[in-house]
């Protein structure tokens, strides 16, 4: 139990996730314009970093968001709100690989 207990206790923070409501004619999506969407335990991380993009460009992100949670779904196309009211731009999406378990 100490181990979900310490593992628990990176996920501080609490995000939520709005679909994209339409599409524009480019493909683009547009802002989510409905507040329902769903909450996820997160561990916000605000440290600017290097990353290529979805875009495969390379871009600076203002941090990394760890979302604990098997059931996520979460893509370029959604709009995540912090809880301090941000939305900042998914810059890429991928799972966390554990080779271990």
């Amino acid at each position: 139990m100490a181990l979900e207990r310490d593992f628990l206790s990176m996920t501080q923070d609490t995000i939520t996730v709005h679909p994209p409501s339409t599409m524009t004619f480019y493909g683009a999506s547009a802002p989510a314009t409905t507040s329902t969407g769903k909450s996820y335990s997160a561990h916000v991380d605000m440290t600017p970093r290097k990353v290529v993009s979805a875009r495969g460009t390379e871009e600076v992100a203002a941090g990394t968001i760890y979302v604990f949670s098997s059931s996520a779904d979460i893509g370029l196309s959604h709009v995540i709100a912090l809880a301090d009211g941000r939305k900042p731009e998914i810059l890429r999406v991928e799972p966390m690989r554990d080779d271990e378990g």
